[in-house]
């Protein structure tokens, strides 16, 4: 996709701004590219035509339509929190280097992150809907009374029980994570529920929360994500003479739960059909 990326020289409006900074753009187009939400500006996804940001201001656009994107499921949803079980392919939140709509985007206004999955991560997410649930539900993840448990199919079998390993950037590869003793402490819990042909099936306990945990702790242990390309793994994979093919990590948020505000939660999210037909074979 072919993105443009400038700085605002003069004041005037959104669609006026692209129009004169791409000149094969006409207000009419520009103005849909903004409606579309092809459209960033210092950051933040805008649409609409009609504001006028200030000089100095970064501007990005893609100069195609936004990238359609799956709809989640909500589970539930008060005047506080909303529960969704998010599908693979959909960011958790909005970023200026795609035009792809965001799980926050779709959400509406006013809802708030406070916890992520991978892009290509599917299962249940809490967000709040209001300031005294963002707080209150930041403060579970961090002191860490918030149960996460995953599942997820790996190419090899790892040792069961607790694996505690800090991670920290990957110095060789700046978008990946890795096992490192100067990292953050990371905690996480293993069980093989199955395995077959040197592939398992697994059920994993969080402990505490860092990017690409799960990912990075497996691949550590040297039996990474089936699809998980980017630590390891291998797109494909044969189970019993059957090729199986994954067109992401196999990895699925099942369950989470917590209390907030003196009520407890607790919510579930099925297999994704990808990941259930490879689990059903081990």
């Amino acid at each position: 996709m072919k993105t443009l990326r400038f700085a605002v020289t003069a004041p005037d409006r959104l669609d006026r701004v692209l129009a004169a900074a791409h000149p094969e753009l006409s207000r009419r187009q520009a103005r849909a590219l903004i409606a579309s939400g092809a459209v960033f500006v210092d950051g933040r996804r805008c649409k609409v035509a009609s504001r006028t940001p200030e000089t100095g201001t970064k501007v990005v656009v893609h100069l195609a339509p936004a990238e359609t994107t799956p709809d989640p499921r909500i589970l539930h949803q008060d005047d506080d929190i909303i529960v969704v079980d998010k599908p693979a392919g959909l960011s958790a939140n909005e970023s200026e280097t795609s035009a792809r709509d965001a799980l926050v985007h779709k959400l509406g206004p006013g809802v708030r992150l406070v916890h992520r999955l991978d892009r290509d991560t599917t299962g249940v997410m809490v967000l709040a809907r209001s300031a005294r649930a963002a707080e209150a539900l930041s403060a579970l993840f961090r002191e860490r009374e918030v149960d996460k448990r995953y599942v997820a199919v790996s190419m090899g079998v790892p040792p069961e029980g607790w694996i505690e390993a800090p991670i920290g950037r990957d110095e060789r590869r700046p978008r990946c994570f890795a096992v490192r003793p100067d990292g953050r402490p990371a905690r996480t819990h293993v069980e093989v529920v199955a395995a077959r042909d040197g592939m398992a099936a697994l059920r994993l306990t969080l402990d505490t929360g860092r990017t690409h945990q799960i990912r990075v702790h497996l691949a550590h242990l040297r039996a990474p994500i089936l699809g998980d390309t980017q630590y390891g793994a291998k797109a494909a994979a044969r189970l019993g003479g059957e090729v199986l093919k994954a067109e992401r990590p196999l990895l699925h948020a099942e369950h989470l739960a917590f209390t907030l505000f003196g009520v407890s939660h607790a919510f579930d999210a099925p297999l994704p059909d990808d990941l259930a037909a490879v689990w059903r074979r081990l």
